[in-house]
């Protein structure tokens, strides 16, 4: 239900979050930390960038930070920007059955309850 890409996005925003507010994190240095390859790490933060969740600056000392009330940004946020719902999915001709649509329901609720601060 949840993508590798989400969790390991929810990862990188939680490092991120974890850091002081005004450090930045090399795109080599998430790499290292969470064991994923450079070009995957690139991968996630272009969509949290493009949402806000991140900024960046290039250059000596430059890489990512994160943007932000970390109280108000909850793990459904970010994981948003990567997984499609129930209800985004385009009409395919097969219904959507009820458990399906509560168990969506049960993965937003649960993770909208945890904040990255």
């Amino acid at each position: 239900m949840i993508s590798n890409k989400t969790i390991h996005a929810i990862d990188v925003c939680v490092l991120l979050a974890a850091q002081r507010h005004d450090t930045y994190l090399s795109t080599s240095e998430l790499a290292l930390r969470l064991g994923l390859s450079i070009s995957y790490i690139e991968n996630i933060l272009k969509p949290l960038k493009a949402n806000g969740f991140v900024s960046s600056l290039k250059g000596p000392g430059g890489g990512y930070k994160i943007c932000g009330d970390m109280s108000l940004v909850s793990m459904w946020d970010v994981a948003a920007v990567f997984e499609q719902t129930l209800e985004d999915e385009e009409p395919t001709g097969q219904s959507v059955q009820p458990y399906e649509l509560e168990l969506e329901n049960v993965v937003r609720k649960t993770l909208s309850g945890f904040v990255l601060a």
